[in-house]
């Protein structure tokens, strides 16, 4: 008695099918993977990382003013200090530009506002560092007495259709782009990541 093979065409088609359609949903898959990573990637390393270093910048306090009882911001050391933490965090060079281990794919982009107000310290009221395309320029602001409001961007001019930011005692706001190294894709994706910090100080009244 011969034996009977019974084939089912339809589910061989399906079989077939899956087959061919697996392949891409892996990539498929890969490729979303990578999204969210890129995505979970740049609020985790760069935002934390832009955080530390604005709060670096706010912490490199003049010391003629610090004893008078009013603590202001040195501005060149903030922006030493700015600009070291977010070399060391994300390991890059000092054209900004990442080395072996960073993160980051390119270079990397900066605005920094340093603003102290009207002050008897002889400290400039505000400054802006702007570190684009491997090239740095400083511009000096006429702020007047704080509060303040300041822009998110790299004017750091005030936007009604944007992100403002009030500074009430001396303080900084910073903004970097970078673009985040990716693992699984070739696509990288440029990001832009911003803080504020002030100085706090209970009894000084600014």
């Amino acid at each position: 008695m011969k034996g009977h093979l019974l084939i089912n065409e339809d589910g061989a088609a399906i079989v077939i099918i899956f087959l061919i359609l697996l392949p891409l949903l892996l990539i498929t898959n890969v490729y979303y993977n990578e999204i969210e990573r890129l995505s979970t990637g740049s609020n985790v390393t760069l935002k934390n990382n832009v955080a530390l270093a604005a709060k670096a910048a706010a912490q490199s306090v003049d010391s003629i003013s610090q004893a008078n009882g009013k603590p202001m911001i040195n501005p060149a050391k903030a922006h030493e200090n700015f600009k070291r933490v977010l070399m060391k965090n994300l390991r890059l060079d000092s054209n900004m530009d990442p080395i072996s281990g960073s993160p980051i794919s390119d270079r990397v982009d900066y605005y920094l506002l340093v603003c102290n107000g009207e002050n008897p310290f002889g400290l400039a009221e505000g400054i802006i560092y702007k570190y684009e395309n491997g090239s740095i320029q400083t511009f000096t602001l006429s702020t007047g007495s704080l509060p303040k409001d300041f822009g998110v961007n790299n004017n750091f001019s005030v936007n009604s259709d944007g992100k403002n930011v009030t500074l009430d005692a001396p303080g900084v706001i910073a903004i970097v782009k970078a673009a985040i190294r990716p693992v699984a894709m070739s696509d990288q994706t440029e990001t832009t990541r911003w803080a504020s910090a002030k100085i706090i100080a209970p009894y000084a009244v600014y």
